[in-house]
């Protein structure tokens, strides 16, 4: 890795630990640079300012967190399992990216149009995922779905609500007992046949 390359690196890897500890608002590019140890003058080289900054730490977290989700789908043959992954995979890793789950999250960053942006791609994103298993299951006879948009949006409204949910609302449960019942429901339904 040339010396330009490793350095811009450095200020990735540094920005994301105090962005994911002190949030976009508190941390300065300062703070950065302090921490880093390489001079402010060359971060805004790199990125023109911290919001560029940020965006590229999202894109990076951005970047795990697909790379997980598809190794996990492509690595099940069973839509149910396929679906299950997808929501554990999602859950775990937005929890552990700490900058994606505070841009989801905190209400206070919906001024900054590049968040929109990265929400509104977030949600897309998950929208095509979830249907993409959906319509597998359907193909595989797995499930029987008479509106795959109107039950892709009800599977992503459920997922967001366990993705934001804090851990001791869960009642003692582990998340993956949580997404199996959350998945019974779907899968099973409620009444009895």
């Amino acid at each position: 890795m040339e010396k330009s390359a490793k350095k811009k690196n450095i200020v990735l890897q540094v920005a994301q630990g105090m962005f994911a500890r002190f949030g976009l608002i508190k941390t300065s590019v300062d703070d950065i640079s302090r921490a880093a140890r390489i001079g402010k003058s060359s971060i805004f080289y790199y990125f023109n300012n911290k919001e560029n900054l940020y965006k590229e730490v999202l894109e990076r977290e951005s970047r795990i967190l697909r790379n997980e989700i598809y190794t996990t789908i492509a690595g099940t043959a069973s839509a149910r399992e396929k679906l299950k992954g997808y929501i554990l995979t999602t859950i775990r890793f937005t929890r552990e990216l700490k900058n994606i789950y505070t841009v989801l999250t905190d209400r206070r960053l919906e001024h900054y149009y590049f968040i929109k942006k990265f929400r509104k791609d977030f949600d897309r994103e998950e929208t095509a995922i979830v249907k993409y298993i959906l319509d597998y299951g359907v193909k595989e006879k797995a499930f029987v779905i008479k509106d795959l948009e109107l039950t892709t949006y009800a599977l992503c409204t459920a997922i967001s609500g366990l993705e934001y949910s804090r851990p001791a609302r869960n009642g003692g449960n582990s998340l993956e007992k949580q997404i199996d019942g959350l998945l019974d429901v779907i899968i099973y339904g409620i009444y009895k046949r």
